[in-house]
This record gives structure tokens, sequence and C-alpha cells, in this order.
């Protein structure tokens, strides 16, 4: 009897159960600098990240959507914090190394500081540069990683962050308008910058929406076609810089 089966999982369990449903992710749904190999040991991770150029990544979690992305920013917050400090639980070996790391700062040929990224290279201070647009209903009401955030944002784990709530003035803000404000900060840092672009969430509205976004600002600042700026991010998809986990 199921319903017997049920009540003593309860009964046998201190908290309730709660049902979950999992499905396969793309297999590119991860931080573009581990792979899925590279996770399977520590150890390597920590050599990837003294090491290698990080690359910029553009996370865009409206909703539940930023669900997974807390574990992205958990893990480039650990690792940045162990390459920092010259500390890791692992060998030995890895910690003596002195690779410096550095990204390249933002860069243009206007004298406008606002979408500037600032990337200070530091030889022992690994930093990587993470922008996160994140949407919810109300700020007082739904914001529930907002001490998460705040904690990344001071110690620049979260390089830039954009919230949108949508609910809390008369004209509703998604995250999309937020990225309308800032498109030379996203063009350089698609183009030039070779950032992924992850987007996470409701399938229904936020995906065309986020899309049509894109495809405006690489046409405006790539001075193309609607139809060549299309064709471009069809490319990052398929090459997993652009990377869609939605659900409905």
């Amino acid at each position: 009897n199921n319903n017997n089966n049920n009540n003593n999982i309860n009964n046998n369990n201190k908290y309730p159960s709660v049902e979950i449903i999992l499905k396969p992710h793309s297999k590119y749904f991860h931080l573009p600098e581990l792979s899925r190999s590279t996770f399977k040991d520590v150890n390597q991770c920590f050599i990837t990240y003294k090491t290698k150029q990080i690359p910029p990544i553009i996370i865009i979690g409206p909703g539940t959507g930023i669900a997974p992305f807390i574990a992205f920013l958990q893990t480039r917050h650990y690792f940045r914090c162990v390459t920092s400090s010259n500390y890791c639980t692992c060998s030995t070996e890895s910690t003596s190394s002195d690779t410096s790391f550095f990204l390249p700062s933002f860069n243009d040929n206007e004298d406008n500081n606002d979408n500037k990224i600032n990337d200070n290279d530091n030889d022992n201070d690994n930093k990587s540069t993470t922008i996160v647009y994140y949407g919810c209903r109300h700020k007082n009401k739904d914001y529930i990683f907002e001490d998460l955030f705040n904690k990344y944002i001071k110690d620049e784990t979260i390089t830039k962050f954009y919230p949108a709530f949508s609910r809390d003035q008369p004209n509703k803000i998604y995250v999309q308008h937020l990225m309308e404000k800032n498109p030379k900060e996203i063009y350089n840092l698609i183009v030039n910058k070779n950032a992924f672009i992850f987007l996470s969430g409701n399938a229904v509205g936020v995906p065309v929406s986020v899309k049509d976004t894109l495809i405006d600002i690489i046409q405006e600042y790539g001075n193309t076609s609607k139809e060549n700026a299309s064709s471009y991010l069809k490319s990052l998809e398929r090459s997993g810089r652009y990377v869609l986990e939605v659900w409905s």
C-alpha cells in the first residue's frame, strides 16, 4: 500500500518528505573553467583557478531560475578565497605555485566609467568577472538570497549585480529591461572577452525576451544586421557559450 509506505517514511524521518523531479541538464551547464572531469579532482580545481584565466560569465536567473546559480557563485567564492589566501587542503605541490592571475579590464574608446568593469590585477588575488541579473516580484517578500548576494558583492565574488523587483513599482521591471540599460558592458563581455551566458528559469516568456535583447545589443554595437546578430547568438549556443536551462 503506497499510502502506508508514505506514512512509514514520514514517521521514520525527522523532517517531512518532499517530492522532487530530476531531469538531465545541458552538457554545457557548468562553470566554463571547470569541466566534469575537473570537478572530480579538487586539487585540479585549485590549479585551474590558480593558473588559468577564468572566463567571464553573465548569469541571468529570474525567479527560481537563480537556484542553480547559487552553486556557481559558491564555487567561485570558495576557490577564489582558497587561491587568494594560498591555502588549500589538497597537496602542498599546488599551493606552492605563485603564478599570477589576471583578467583584462573593460576598455572602450569612450570616457564613460559607468559601464567599466574593474579587475585589479594582484599576483595572489584570483578575481573573475561574474555578472548577475536576478529577478523576483517583491524585494521585501521574495528576496530570499539577499544576505548571500550582499556577502558576495562585498567580497567581489559578484562583480556586478542587477536586481529586478518586478512588482515594487507601477511599471513591471524584468531582467531584460536591466540588460537593455547595460548594452555596452554586455556586448564587450560577449564579443571581446568571450564571456559565457547562462539563463535559467521559466520557459515561458523569459528566454524569448532575453534572446531578443541580446540580439538587439549585438546588432547595434556590432553594427550588423538582425539576421547576422541572430546567427552569432545561435553560434554561441552551439558552442556552449550561451546556455539555457529552462522549464515549464
